[in-house]
C-alpha cells in the first residue's frame, strides 16, 4: 500500500485556509484533489465587509459558499450552499474533500477526520504587492499576461501595512481555531516550500508536479512597482 493510499485512509477531508490569497494556496488544492478520489471540492471565499484590526471584533461574513464539481478535464460547475447550511455541511460530510477557504472562522465544528492546513509565505510583505499586483494588473496566475501597455505604478504603504496586518491577525484567527478545535497546530505550508517539502508536511504523495507552477504568478512586483525597495526598507 503506498503512502497516499494510507495518507487517504487516515484523512479524508483536508481543510486549506489562505485567510486573504496570494499564498499558493491553489497548488495545495489542486495537488490533494487530484490524489482524492472525487471530483467534488468546497470553496469558500474571501470574507468582506468592514473588518475591524481587532481580531476579537472581526466579523464572520460569507458570500457564497460552493461545491465545484469537476464536468471534465476542462470544464467545472458550481453550486452555492445556503449560509446557514455550511457548517452542517462541513460536519456531516463524509467521502473524501478538500476544502479552498479563505474564511477562517467557517469550519466544521468536529474536527473528525480533516487535516488542517494554513497556507501562507515567509514574507507578508510579499503576500501584500501580490495582492496589489493582481488587482492592478488584472493577472493571478500564469496563463493571464500582463497587458503590453501596463505602466510600473507607486504602490501606497500605507496599504501594504494594512493588507500585512490583516494577513497576520486572519491567520493567527485560523490558527487560534484549529488549536481549540483539534488541540493542536494546523499545518504550516509556505509558498517557499518545495514540493517535496509540501508532500512531506502532509505526508501524502502528490503525483502530478505541474501543480506546483501552474498558479503561481510568474509576474513580480519589483518589475513593476517603481517604489518596491522603498517599502521594503521602510517596513522591514
Amino acid at each position: 500500500m503506498g503512502r497516499t493510499q494510507r495518507a487517504i485512509e487516515q484523512t479524508v477531508k483536508y481543510y486549506v485556509c489562505s485567510p486573504i490569497g496570494r499564498t499558493g494556496s491553489k497548488r495545495i488544492v489542486n495537488g490533494i484533489w487530484t490524489e482524492l478520489e472525487t471530483n467534488q471540492k468546497f470553496y469558500i471565499p474571501p470574507m468582506n465587509g468592514n473588518h475591524s484590526s481587532d481580531s476579537e471584533h472581526i466579523e464572520d461574513f460569507l458570500d457564497g459558499f460552493r461545491i465545484v464539481t469537476k464536468v471534465s478535464k476542462s470544464i467545472e460547475k458550481t453550486e452555492k450552499i445556503a449560509n446557514s447550511g455550511v457548517k452542517e455541511l462541513l460536519d456531516t460530510w463524509s467521502s473524501p474533500i478538500v476544502c479552498h477557504s479563505h474564511n477562517p472562522t467557517i469550519m466544521p465544528t468536529d474536527s473528525g477526520d480533516w487535516m488542517f492546513i494554513l497556507s501562507t509565505r515567509r514574507d507578508k510583505i510579499d503576500i501584500a504587492f501580490s495582492i496589489i499586483m493582481a488587482r492592478e494588473t488584472k493577472s493571478y496566475e500564469p496563463s493571464q499576461p500582463v497587458d503590453s501597455n501596463f505602466q510600473a505604478f507607486v504602490a501606497d504603504i500605507e496599504e501594504v501595512k494594512t493588507l500585512v496586518k490583516y494577513a497576520n491577525i486572519l491567520e493567527n484567527v485560523f490558527i487560534e481555531n484549529v488549536k481549540k478545535l483539534t488541540g493542536g497546530m494546523p499545518k504550516i505550508v509556505f509558498v517557499e516550500d518545495s514540493w517535496e517539502t509540501l508532500e512531506r508536511k502532509i505526508g501524502m504523495t502528490l503525483n502530478h508536479k505541474e501543480h506546483d507552477t501552474a498558479t503561481i504568478s510568474t509576474h513580480r512586483a519589483y518589475k513593476y512597482v517603481v517604489n518596491y525597495e522603498e517599502i521594503r526598507t521602510k517596513l522591514l
